[in-house]
């Protein structure tokens, strides 16, 4: 799917001072040349993000599911669409919330929104060795700071079992918290709900 980042157009004057256009040309797709070890690049925007460097094309491929009924399209029948919905387009734009999904996919390979049975739970055989996320100015008061590990502590529930009513929650896990409780509003919050849980004799 391209959108009007991708198409780059030229024109010329032919001898009679007629105004042509040139052949269309596509730009490569901003996942192309990608290797292990480099370092992924991504920009933060109100409307949009974008990869400013290569990323892994399977993390794009990922994000294309099949449109419902697509083997019945004509467009896809004749070949010119693969019947999927481009969450990321070739120029590297994606839509703000899928962020942190991106950065999850990226830094440990696996799609959590995919059941762990299934073979499309892993993405990358190999994970993304350094991501930067760029934050512009103007977007630093809005940007929430726990965005990106949105999917690695996901959630404190499930570590309070209620059959016994016992809460177990790694050390590790909670010092992440606390290392950023003054910057991350959620860990604050988060922090007392756990202390909350601990029984005192």
């Amino acid at each position: 799917m391209l959108d009007y980042h991708d198409i780059i157009m030229s024109f010329y004057r032919t001898k009679t001072g007629k105004l042509q256009t040139a052949k269309k040309k596509i730009s490569s797709p901003r996942y192309a040349g990608y290797k292990h070890g480099q370092e992924v690049i991504i920009q933060v925007g109100k409307a949009k993000c974008q990869f400013l460097s290569p990323f892994p094309s399977a993390v794009e491929k990922a994000l294309a599911p099949t449109t419902p009924g697509y083997f019945f399209s004509p467009q896809f029948k004749a070949g010119g669409w693969d019947g999927r919905k481009h969450l990321i387009t070739r120029a590297g734009y994606f839509p703000p919330g899928l962020l942190p999904l991106v950065f999850h996919i990226l830094n440990t390979g696996i799609n959590p929104m995919i059941d762990k049975a299934k073979a499309a739970h892993k993405v990358l055989a190999k994970p993304v060795v350094k991501v930067t996320v760029i934050i512009p100015v103007d977007m630093r008061e809005i940007f929430f700071p726990g965005m990106l590990d949105l999917w690695e502590d996901f959630d404190i529930l499930p570590s309070l079992d209620d059959a016994n009513g016992t809460f177990a929650y790694p050390v590790r896990l909670l010092n992440r918290w606390n290392n950023v409780k003054d910057i991350n509003p959620l860990a604050k919050p988060l922090l007392a709900f756990g202390k909350s849980l601990i029984v005192k004799d």
